[in-house]
Formats: structure tokens, C-alpha cells, sequence
């Protein structure tokens, strides 16, 4: 499976202010017909590219 190359735009909190707790990282990235889509992933998710 491909995965696109993503930029990582912020993190993502819970609503909730009793628990703090890190929801995910919300990315950018472009589909090959060139549209812009984001989403909130997991960290466990994504891995490091450099």
C-alpha cells in the first residue's frame, strides 16, 4: 500500500478539559489527482520521514 508523504499541521487535543489527553496530529497532505485532504491520525500511525 502507497502512502502519501505528509506535513504535519498541529496536534490535537480532547474537548475535554478534566483530561488533557493528546487526540492525534492533524495532517496535510495531496491525493495524485491533486486535491488537498487532512485528517487526524494517530501518532502510532505515521511514521518519520526525512
Amino acid at each position: 500500500m502507497q502512502a502519501p508523504v505528509m506535513l504535519v499541521i498541529r496536534k490535537e487535543n480532547s474537548l475535554f478539559k478534566d483530561s488533557p489527553k493528546l487526540k492525534g496530529l492533524r495532517c496535510r497532505w495531496f491525493t495524485t489527482s491533486g486535491l488537498l485532504q487532512e485528517a487526524v491520525f494517530n501518532t502510532m500511525d505515521l511514521k518519520l520521514v526525512e
